[in-house]
Protein backbone atom coordinates (compact mmCIF):
# COMPACT_ATOMS: atom_id res chain seq x y z
CA UNK A 1 0.00 0.00 0.00
CA UNK A 2 1.05 3.87 -0.47
CA UNK A 3 2.47 5.23 2.40
CA UNK A 4 -0.12 8.07 3.67
CA UNK A 5 -0.49 11.35 2.15
CA UNK A 6 1.21 14.35 4.38
CA UNK A 7 -1.89 15.81 6.33
CA UNK A 8 -3.07 19.44 5.27
CA UNK A 9 -2.69 22.62 7.56
CA UNK A 10 -1.16 20.77 10.42
CA UNK A 11 0.01 24.14 11.24
CA UNK A 12 -2.36 26.50 11.15
CA UNK A 13 -1.78 27.66 14.44
CA UNK A 14 1.11 29.71 13.47
CA UNK A 15 -1.01 31.73 10.66
CA UNK A 16 -2.86 34.90 12.51
CA UNK A 17 -6.30 35.92 12.86
CA UNK A 18 -7.14 38.98 10.27
CA UNK A 19 -9.29 40.15 13.71
CA UNK A 20 -8.54 39.79 16.67
CA UNK A 21 -11.44 37.60 18.94
CA UNK A 22 -12.88 36.60 16.17
CA UNK A 23 -12.35 33.04 17.89
CA UNK A 24 -14.40 34.01 20.37
CA UNK A 25 -16.95 31.95 21.50
CA UNK A 26 -16.60 29.42 18.73
CA UNK A 27 -16.41 26.33 20.44
CA UNK A 28 -18.75 23.37 19.57
CA UNK A 29 -20.12 20.41 20.89
CA UNK A 30 -17.63 17.45 20.50
CA UNK A 31 -18.20 14.39 18.54
CA UNK A 32 -20.12 11.50 20.87
CA UNK A 33 -17.50 9.36 22.98
CA UNK A 34 -15.46 6.41 20.52
CA UNK A 35 -17.37 3.02 20.67
CA UNK A 36 -16.99 0.31 18.05
CA UNK A 37 -20.60 -1.04 19.72
CA UNK A 38 -23.28 -1.41 17.43
CA UNK A 39 -25.63 1.24 18.84
CA UNK A 40 -23.42 3.51 20.53
CA UNK A 41 -24.02 7.08 19.54
CA UNK A 42 -20.82 6.69 17.33
CA UNK A 43 -21.30 3.58 15.74
CA UNK A 44 -24.87 4.67 14.34
CA UNK A 45 -23.10 8.29 13.87
CA UNK A 46 -20.58 6.35 11.26
CA UNK A 47 -23.67 3.61 10.35
CA UNK A 48 -25.29 6.78 8.90
CA UNK A 49 -23.29 7.57 6.37
CA UNK A 50 -22.98 3.78 5.23
CA UNK A 51 -26.45 3.96 5.03
CA UNK A 52 -26.98 7.00 3.12
CA UNK A 53 -24.09 6.06 0.76
CA UNK A 54 -26.10 2.46 -0.41
CA UNK A 55 -29.56 4.83 -1.95
CA UNK A 56 -28.29 7.95 -3.40
CA UNK A 57 -30.77 9.61 -5.14
CA UNK A 58 -29.53 11.32 -8.82
CA UNK A 59 -29.81 14.63 -6.87
CA UNK A 60 -27.88 13.99 -3.87
CA UNK A 61 -25.21 12.33 -5.87
CA UNK A 62 -25.30 15.75 -7.63
CA UNK A 63 -24.86 17.83 -4.89
CA UNK A 64 -22.36 15.46 -3.53
CA UNK A 65 -20.09 15.92 -6.68
CA UNK A 66 -20.84 19.68 -7.01
CA UNK A 67 -19.37 20.78 -3.34
CA UNK A 68 -16.78 18.07 -3.96
CA UNK A 69 -14.44 20.95 -5.12
CA UNK A 70 -11.01 19.19 -5.67
CA UNK A 71 -9.93 16.13 -7.66
CA UNK A 72 -10.27 16.87 -11.11
CA UNK A 73 -10.24 19.26 -14.31
CA UNK A 74 -12.26 21.87 -13.48
CA UNK A 75 -12.54 22.05 -9.99
CA UNK A 76 -11.38 24.73 -7.79
CA UNK A 77 -9.89 23.81 -4.37
CA UNK A 78 -10.52 24.66 -1.02
CA UNK A 79 -12.56 27.87 -0.69
CA UNK A 80 -12.58 28.29 -4.42
CA UNK A 81 -15.94 27.26 -4.91
CA UNK A 82 -17.15 29.98 -2.72
CA UNK A 83 -15.11 32.90 -3.97
CA UNK A 84 -16.86 31.69 -8.05
CA UNK A 85 -20.40 32.26 -6.14
CA UNK A 86 -19.22 35.26 -4.80
CA UNK A 87 -19.82 37.43 -8.73
CA UNK A 88 -22.36 35.43 -9.45
CA UNK A 89 -24.49 36.76 -6.25
CA UNK A 90 -23.10 40.28 -7.02
CA UNK A 91 -23.96 40.08 -10.75
CA UNK A 92 -27.50 39.18 -10.23
CA UNK A 93 -27.77 41.82 -7.29
CA UNK A 94 -26.93 44.75 -9.83
CA UNK A 95 -25.24 46.34 -7.11
CA UNK A 96 -22.49 49.01 -7.55
CA UNK A 97 -19.15 48.85 -7.21
CA UNK A 98 -18.45 50.16 -3.72
CA UNK A 99 -21.22 47.44 -2.50
CA UNK A 100 -19.70 44.60 -4.09
CA UNK A 101 -16.33 45.25 -2.94
CA UNK A 102 -17.80 46.16 0.79
CA UNK A 103 -19.14 42.09 0.23
CA UNK A 104 -15.73 40.92 -0.51
CA UNK A 105 -14.18 41.88 2.13
CA UNK A 106 -16.66 40.91 4.69
CA UNK A 107 -17.33 37.44 3.27
CA UNK A 108 -13.65 37.21 2.67
CA UNK A 109 -12.15 38.07 5.79
CA UNK A 110 -15.05 35.82 7.60
CA UNK A 111 -13.78 32.60 5.84
CA UNK A 112 -10.40 33.30 6.38
CA UNK A 113 -10.76 33.37 10.16
CA UNK A 114 -13.06 30.53 9.78
CA UNK A 115 -10.62 28.72 8.02
CA UNK A 116 -7.79 29.12 10.92
CA UNK A 117 -10.32 28.53 13.45
CA UNK A 118 -11.61 25.28 11.87
CA UNK A 119 -8.53 24.05 11.19
CA UNK A 120 -7.36 24.56 14.78
CA UNK A 121 -10.39 22.48 16.31
CA UNK A 122 -9.73 19.75 13.49
CA UNK A 123 -6.46 18.95 14.79
CA UNK A 124 -7.76 19.34 18.15
CA UNK A 125 -10.29 16.64 18.08
CA UNK A 126 -8.27 14.56 15.45
CA UNK A 127 -10.94 12.01 14.61
CA UNK A 128 -11.01 9.50 12.34
CA UNK A 129 -12.95 9.53 9.22
CA UNK A 130 -15.81 7.65 8.12
CA UNK A 131 -13.96 5.23 5.87
CA UNK A 132 -11.56 3.68 8.58
CA UNK A 133 -14.64 3.56 10.78
CA UNK A 134 -16.56 1.88 8.42
CA UNK A 135 -14.29 -0.59 6.95
CA UNK A 136 -12.72 -1.81 10.46
CA UNK A 137 -15.63 -1.47 12.52
CA UNK A 138 -18.98 -1.89 10.60
CA UNK A 139 -18.12 -5.31 8.60
CA UNK A 140 -17.82 -3.48 5.40
CA UNK A 141 -14.00 -3.76 4.54
CA UNK A 142 -14.58 -2.68 0.62
CA UNK A 143 -16.65 0.28 1.10
CA UNK A 144 -15.18 3.47 -0.53
CA UNK A 145 -16.60 6.91 -0.42
CA UNK A 146 -18.14 8.66 -3.45
CA UNK A 147 -14.63 10.08 -3.87
CA UNK A 148 -11.64 10.04 -1.96
CA UNK A 149 -11.08 11.43 1.32
CA UNK A 150 -9.28 14.62 2.03
CA UNK A 151 -6.46 13.88 4.33
CA UNK A 152 -6.75 16.34 7.44
CA UNK A 153 -9.13 15.19 10.67
CA UNK A 154 -12.97 14.54 10.29
CA UNK A 155 -14.42 16.71 12.63
CA UNK A 156 -15.63 19.55 12.08
CA UNK A 157 -15.77 19.75 8.38
CA UNK A 158 -14.18 22.42 6.59
CA UNK A 159 -16.31 22.91 3.81
CA UNK A 160 -19.19 23.01 6.23
CA UNK A 161 -17.23 26.12 8.63
CA UNK A 162 -15.94 27.86 4.83
CA UNK A 163 -19.65 27.81 4.54
CA UNK A 164 -20.65 29.50 8.26
CA UNK A 165 -18.28 31.75 7.96
CA UNK A 166 -18.43 32.92 4.09
CA UNK A 167 -22.22 33.12 3.37
CA UNK A 168 -22.78 34.91 6.98
CA UNK A 169 -20.90 37.73 5.41
CA UNK A 170 -22.67 37.12 2.01
CA UNK A 171 -26.13 37.46 4.06
CA UNK A 172 -25.22 40.40 5.79
CA UNK A 173 -24.39 42.34 2.47
CA UNK A 174 -27.64 41.11 0.68
CA UNK A 175 -29.82 39.72 2.97
CA UNK A 176 -30.19 35.77 4.01
CA UNK A 177 -33.41 35.07 1.57
CA UNK A 178 -31.54 35.89 -1.99
CA UNK A 179 -32.47 33.78 -4.33
CA UNK A 180 -29.55 32.35 -7.44
CA UNK A 181 -28.38 29.93 -9.13
CA UNK A 182 -24.56 28.58 -8.68
CA UNK A 183 -23.38 27.91 -12.27
CA UNK A 184 -19.91 27.43 -11.46
CA UNK A 185 -20.08 23.76 -12.10
CA UNK A 186 -22.97 23.55 -14.60
CA UNK A 187 -22.17 20.85 -17.40
CA UNK A 188 -18.79 20.10 -16.03
CA UNK A 189 -18.07 16.23 -16.86
CA UNK A 190 -16.56 14.24 -14.37
CA UNK A 191 -15.94 10.22 -14.14
CA UNK A 192 -19.13 10.32 -11.63
CA UNK A 193 -21.19 12.08 -14.63
CA UNK A 194 -22.17 15.14 -15.99
CA UNK A 195 -23.20 18.42 -12.87
CA UNK A 196 -26.28 20.17 -13.01
CA UNK A 197 -26.25 23.53 -11.77
CA UNK A 198 -28.02 24.22 -8.24
CA UNK A 199 -30.19 26.72 -7.80
CA UNK A 200 -30.94 28.08 -3.57
CA UNK A 201 -33.31 30.15 -2.43
CA UNK A 202 -31.50 31.69 0.67
CA UNK A 203 -27.58 31.60 1.72
CA UNK A 204 -29.07 29.46 4.60
CA UNK A 205 -30.15 26.97 2.40
CA UNK A 206 -26.76 26.52 0.88
CA UNK A 207 -25.10 26.13 4.43
CA UNK A 208 -27.15 23.05 4.65
CA UNK A 209 -26.55 21.82 1.89
CA UNK A 210 -22.70 22.36 1.70
CA UNK A 211 -23.24 19.90 5.20
CA UNK A 212 -25.34 17.56 3.25
CA UNK A 213 -23.27 17.25 0.67
CA UNK A 214 -20.25 15.88 2.53
CA UNK A 215 -22.16 13.38 4.36
CA UNK A 216 -24.19 12.41 0.95
CA UNK A 217 -19.95 11.65 -0.64
CA UNK A 218 -19.24 9.74 2.50
CA UNK A 219 -16.80 11.25 3.74
CA UNK A 220 -17.89 13.19 7.03
CA UNK A 221 -20.26 12.16 9.63
CA UNK A 222 -23.36 14.56 9.91
CA UNK A 223 -22.68 15.97 13.11
CA UNK A 224 -19.34 17.44 11.48
CA UNK A 225 -21.21 19.70 9.31
CA UNK A 226 -23.82 21.06 11.17
CA UNK A 227 -21.17 22.05 13.66
CA UNK A 228 -18.72 22.89 11.42
CA UNK A 229 -21.41 25.47 10.26
CA UNK A 230 -22.10 27.27 13.97
CA UNK A 231 -18.42 27.38 13.72
CA UNK A 232 -17.89 29.14 10.89
CA UNK A 233 -20.91 31.25 11.23
CA UNK A 234 -20.02 32.44 14.67
CA UNK A 235 -16.68 33.25 13.75
CA UNK A 236 -18.19 35.36 11.04
CA UNK A 237 -20.56 37.14 13.37
CA UNK A 238 -17.69 38.08 15.22
CA UNK A 239 -15.86 39.83 12.85
CA UNK A 240 -19.19 41.46 11.46
CA UNK A 241 -19.36 42.57 14.98
CA UNK A 242 -15.81 43.55 15.12
CA UNK A 243 -15.19 45.00 11.97
CA UNK A 244 -16.61 48.94 10.87
CA UNK A 245 -16.41 50.08 7.38
CA UNK A 246 -16.48 53.25 5.98
CA UNK A 247 -18.53 51.97 3.11
CA UNK A 248 -21.80 50.95 5.91
CA UNK A 249 -23.39 54.26 6.44
CA UNK A 250 -23.58 54.81 3.28
CA UNK A 251 -24.60 51.27 2.28
CA UNK A 252 -27.32 51.52 4.91
CA UNK A 253 -28.52 54.26 3.35
CA UNK A 254 -28.35 52.77 -0.22
CA UNK A 255 -30.37 49.77 1.16
CA UNK A 256 -32.82 51.98 3.00
CA UNK A 257 -34.03 53.90 -0.44
CA UNK A 258 -36.62 51.34 -1.26
CA UNK A 259 -34.37 48.98 -3.15
CA UNK A 260 -35.45 45.11 -2.32
CA UNK A 261 -32.67 43.08 -0.81
CA UNK A 262 -33.98 39.85 -2.20
CA UNK A 263 -32.85 41.65 -6.44
CA UNK A 264 -36.07 40.14 -7.84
Amino acid sequence: APPPAAPINPHVELRRLLVPGSDNGATIAPPPPFSTTPGSPFYEMANDVYTKSQSLSAEQKNLALYFRDAGETGYYGGSGHYIAILPQVISKSGVSLDIAALSYAKSGIAVNDAFVVGFKTKYGFNLLRPITYIRNFTGHPTWSPLFATPNHPEFPSAHSFHAGGFLTGLANVFGDNFEFTDNTYANLSTSLGTLQALTFHSFTEVKKAVGDSRVYAGIHYAPACTEGIQLGEKVAENVLNTLKFFKESSFRTYMGKGRSRSYD
